[in-house]
């Protein structure tokens, strides 16, 4: 649990900018894969506010206001190949850019043409476990200095004994069933995070859909299965206090629905109304994907998979 029980303390981190060139944008766009994904889509959750958006794919966004955009190349290994595509297509093209890693490619791209960079701490995790430092590094390159003292603050009041204690429940509850997770669009962030944890770390299927899109389609697709898949499938619906009230019913509705076919529906309530109930519910799933990996005894450090598939893609 060493990363979980540390992973708030990384909201201290202060970095440096290498080649700073001391210039503020209107805009902001953060190219990311996995891990380093999670940490904008969280960014946009805990400060709705912000002017910042993800790219997660080869190449290059749509581009309205070149001189006014700045492109945050965020790649903790600083080998991830989709984004050292999208780089390169941003350096032949004459975009601001920036750069974060802890080192690889990407770093020695940013030293070679004396871009600004940060290196993130080599603390020897998963890039899921990083995003504290990752979160931390973009709002450096954004200037965003309220938000990250917010960040400080709200981090010391996190209840991480209450937070650990409540998703071995949950996942005690799991057991080796396949987890299929639920939110409303401005909880996805957490719920995309919990699920990719649990993929990565429990080594466990786990699929994600956002209210109420899932209520129009995904619905109908487990109303019917035998009693033989229903025993397969556990459905955790994350509600927050902030949800629309036709949203919130909609959960309890499916929760009633689903109880009646005999399913396995499972109600989470998260608080969303500040940052520090945010940074909880983050680990919440952290933990639960931590527990379903203990209970299966996994390793929920590595991942030998994502591994051997990008070795294949060399």
């Amino acid at each position: 649990m060493e990363p979980l029980y540390t992973f708030v303390d990384q909201f201290n981190y202060q970095p440096e900018i290498i080649n700073n060139k001391n210039k503020s944008y209107k805009n902001y766009i953060v190219f990311g894969m996995g891990g380093s994904a999670i940490s904008v889509s969280l960014l946009k959750t805990m400060f709705p506010d912000i002017k910042i958006s993800l790219h997660n794919d080869y190449g290059l966004p749509t581009i309205t206001d070149k001189s006014n955009t700045l492109l945050i190349f965020n790649s903790y290994s600083g080998n991830t190949e989709e984004i050292l595509n999208g780089l390169e297509e941003a350096l032949a093209l004459g975009y601001h850019v920036a750069c974060i890693s802890k080192g690889g490619y990407l770093t020695k791209e940013a030293e070679l043409f004396s871009l600004p960079h940060i290196t993130l701490p080599e603390i020897g995790i998963e890039p899921r476990f990083s995003v504290g430092h990752q979160i931390i590094a973009i709002l450096t390159l954004m200037r965003c200095y309220v938000e990250k003292e917010k960040l400080v603050s709200s981090s010391k009041q996190v209840r991480l004994d209450a937070v650990e204690h409540e998703a071995k429940k949950l996942a005690d509850f799991i057991g080796i069933r396949s987890v299929v997770l639920y939110s409303s669009q401005s909880c996805y962030s957490i719920c995309y995070a919990t699920k990719a944890a649990i993929n990565e770390g429990a080594k466990h299927p786990a699929f994600c859909n956002i209210f109420s899109e899932a209520n129009h389609n995904e619905l109908e697709g487990f109303g019917e299965i035998s009693e033989h898949q229903k025993s397969e499938y556990i459905f955790v619906l994350f509600k927050s206090n902030k949800d629309n009230p036709r949203i919130q019913k909609r959960m309890q509705v499916f929760n009633d629905l689903y109880v009646e076919k005999s399913l396995s529906p499972y109600i989470v309530n998260i608080n969303t109304d500040t940052v520090k109930d945010i940074i909880e519910s983050l680990l919440f799933g952290y933990f639960l994907a931590t527990h379903i990996a203990m209970n299966k005894k996994v390793d929920p450090y590595t991942t030998p998979t994502i591994t051997e598939f990008k070795k294949r893609m060399l």
